[in-house]
């Protein structure tokens, strides 16, 4: 009896209960074309489905569960992410030690949260470090950042600081003490919705400044923290307990004849 109805069973089971990840719909754009196709790649071989835009921002962000703007030398379109923003979007975007893209970060964060940020105009170098009291655990979830960094962090060249941050806002921190990366969440925002994740520095995304295990690493971090309760589409994958279990009851049946 167990030979002959364990196996259906266990197909059904597979059929009616596969485990279930999901993938989120993101937007690419910006004027750094070599790490917007170095990013799109880690995002889409994390699962996503990635549409790159060039440096021109799509007219409906709403069909987009993230998107990810890569600007530093041209602003960006503030109204259209703000709003997108302030009314539950999700969005991660650049800048660096200088260019324009930095006023528009700070103009869209001042008008967002309220905070009044210097953004960038600092060119520092050096080793930086996760900061685990940031919101959302973005250092640490999925990837414990700072334990695959080895205490090194990313290392930047000519990256920008960002001052005046609440110390949970600090996403990374330069030399130990000057924030370049920021997060933010609901409980930031002066309409309780959206989230933001910003970094003064585009050279990061290359493998061969940051490494590619801790590049990708970061990557899904912040697209965990920016996906997380944003519309998604489930991808059904098999389970690999109910697999096993299948190849078990084939090795036993196969054994027993």
């Amino acid at each position: 009896m167990f030979k002959n109805f364990t196996l259906p069973i266990l197909v059904a089971l597979l059929l009616i209960f596969p485990v279930t990840s999901f993938a989120d719909s993101i937007l690419l754009f910006g004027d750094n074309a070599s790490e917007m196709s170095q990013l799109g790649s880690v995002l889409t071989a994390q699962g996503h489905t990635v549409t790159n835009n060039g440096n021109t921002l799509a007219g409906n962000l709403n069909s987009f569960d993230t998107v990810w703007g890569l600007r530093t030398n041209s602003a960006y379109d503030e109204s259209p992410l703000v709003s997108y923003i302030q009314n539950g979007g999700r969005a991660y975007l650049t800048g660096e030690n200088s260019g324009a893209a930095n006023e528009s970060v700070s103009n869209m964060l001042a008008t967002l949260t309220g905070f009044s940020l210097i953004y960038g105009q600092i060119d520092s170098s050096g080793n930086s470090n996760f900061n685990s009291g940031a919101v959302g655990n973005i250092d640490a979830s999925p990837n414990p950042l700072n334990a695959i960094a080895g205490g090194n962090g990313i290392f930047i060249q000519g990256g920008g600081v960002i001052q005046g941050l609440n110390d949970n806002n600090v996403f990374i921190e330069l030399n130990g003490s000057l924030p370049f990366g920021a997060v933010f969440d609901e409980s930031d925002m002066l309409t309780g919705q959206g989230r933001l994740v910003t970094i003064a520095d585009v050279d990061w995304f290359r493998s061969d400044v940051t490494g590619s295990v801790l590049r990708s690493a970061v990557i899904e971090n912040i697209q965990t923290f920016l996906g997380d309760g944003a519309v998604s589409q489930p991808v059904p994958e098999p389970s690999t307990l109910l697999l096993s279990l299948l190849g078990l009851s084939l090795f036993l049946a196969e054994k027993k004849r």
